[in-house]
C-alpha cells in the first residue's frame, strides 16, 4: 500500500497496516506520513487528537503474511513494473478481483 493510501485510509479512521519487503521503504514511509499529518494539523485541516489517532492506528509490517492475515480489505500498489509483481503470493486470495476495463471505442 502506497503511503498517501496508507496515510488517507488511517486518517480516515480505519486501522492501517502499511506492507513493503524493504524496512528502509517502510521507515521512510512511516517519516512521511507523521509529517503529513503534522501538516494537516498545521493547515487546520486535523486536529492535533485527529493526527495522533490516525498515527495509533497506522502499522508497519514487513511480513506479508502477517499484514493481510486479519485484514477485512486490502488495497494492493505495487508498481506497473515488469517483474515486479510475478507471482501471487500464497497468503492472496487464489481468485484476482475484476477490475473494469476502459473501452477506447
Amino acid at each position: 500500500m502506497g503511503q498517501g493510501i496508507a496515510y488517507a485510509a488511517a486518517a480516515g479512521g480505519y486501522r492501517t497496516l502499511l506492507h513493503d519487503v524493504s524496512p528502509e521503504a517502510l521507515e521512510r514511509a512511516r517519516r512521511q506520513i507523521r509529517a503529513d499529518l503534522d501538516e494537516g494539523r498545521a493547515r487546520g485541516k486535523l486536529t492535533a487528537g485527529e493526527a495522533d489517532a490516525a498515527y495509533e492506528r497506522l502499522r508497519l509490517e514487513p511480513d506479508l503474511k502477517k499484514a493481510v492475515a486479519e485484514a477485512g480489505f486490502v488495497i494492493e500498489a505495487v508498481p506497473e513494473q515488469t517483474g515486479a509483481w510475478g507471482r501471487r503470493p500464497s497468503s492472496c486470495a487464489s481468485r484476482p478481483a475484476s477490475s473494469p476495463r476502459a473501452s477506447t471505442q
